[in-house]
């Protein structure tokens, strides 16, 4: 092999180490960050409060606390679910009638306030917000009690007034800290 090919070769692999080396660079660096722990009351409340997605967007890690009430959404924000470290959600007023059966995975979701839309059930991955401890969904069209809610052990608030409900069932009781 003369000089030539063996530089030829040499420069060949550095470049494809080079590259190898920028992909796991950029790879890592888009990864989504893991969910931290929720912030203890009193840090969260020292922690800004977010009025508007878009803002939101631009700094996800940095979502404790969403209140976007008013707005004309007549579906669930998808975006709300790559706010990984949100605490509290304020979602008020604004004619949703679903919610995503993606909502269980945010998983630090400690107070949920969802009253004054047009939401008629809850996804079965409800139940998987254990951290839940205040959840109102006043005036609403739920006609039937949503059986997710008994698996959050941790609700210390709940409303569900103003909505088409006959019956809260028994089982309600389970809740210790209701």
């Amino acid at each position: 092999m003369n000089y030539k090919n063996h530089l030829h070769t040499y420069t060949s692999v550095q470049y494809i180490l080079f590259t190898l080396i920028l992909c796991l660079f950029f790879a890592l660096a888009t990864t989504a960050q893991p969910t931290q722990p929720p912030l203890d009351s009193i840090a969260l409340d020292q922690v800004a409060v977010f009025n508007d997605l878009d803002s939101a967007l631009l700094q996800p890690d940095k979502v404790f606390r969403l209140v976007l009430q008013n707005k004309n959404y007549t579906s669930f924000p998808a975006e709300i679910l790559r706010l990984k470290n949100l605490q509290t959600l304020m979602l008020t007023s604004t004619s949703i009638q679903s919610l995503p059966e993606a909502i269980g995975n945010l998983s630090n979701l400690e107070s949920l306030f969802l009253q004054n839309n047009q939401i008629r059930s809850l996804p079965a991955s409800f139940s998987k917000l254990k951290n839940l401890k205040d959840l109102n969904l006043e005036d609403n069209q739920l006609s039937q009690f949503p059986t997710a809610i008994l698996k959050l052990n941790q609700l210390t608030f709940i409303n569900l007034s103003r909505n088409q409900l006959q019956t809260i069932p028994r089982a309600i009781r389970q809740l210790q800290n209701l």
